[in-house]
């Protein structure tokens, strides 16, 4: 089942893993998720490039999560969204596309 991105916008999640591929030449990035409604998702985003973690330990919890779509503001598909942890920045990339499935 597909869910909309932007009911994560701003909430809290838990990332219980995190993984990190080089896939076609790009980078793939991949999440199990716990919402607040403690739901599990699965995010994939692809095409990830200036990605930047720091100061984590599994599970890491991501106080302030969003997804911008960047394409309005002129952006070129290889940053349309830019995903970043808003409150503590420890968590950012851009990435071309992505899908989170509820599991």
């Amino acid at each position: 089942m597909k869910f909309n991105a932007s009911e994560f916008f701003g909430k809290s999640v838990f990332v219980h893993s995190f993984c990190v591929e080089h896939s076609d030449n790009s980078l793939v990035v991949k999440m199990c998720l716990t919402g607040e409604n403690n739901k599990s998702y699965y995010g994939i985003f692809q095409k990830v490039y200036a990605l930047k973690l720091s100061n984590v330990s599994y599970p890491f919890q991501i106080c302030g999560f969003e997804i911008q779509d960047n394409i309005s503001r002129g952006f070129d598909n290889a940053s349309r969204y830019f995903v970043n942890d808003y409150e503590d920045g420890e968590l950012s990339f851009y990435c071309e596309a992505f899908d989170i499935i509820e599991e």
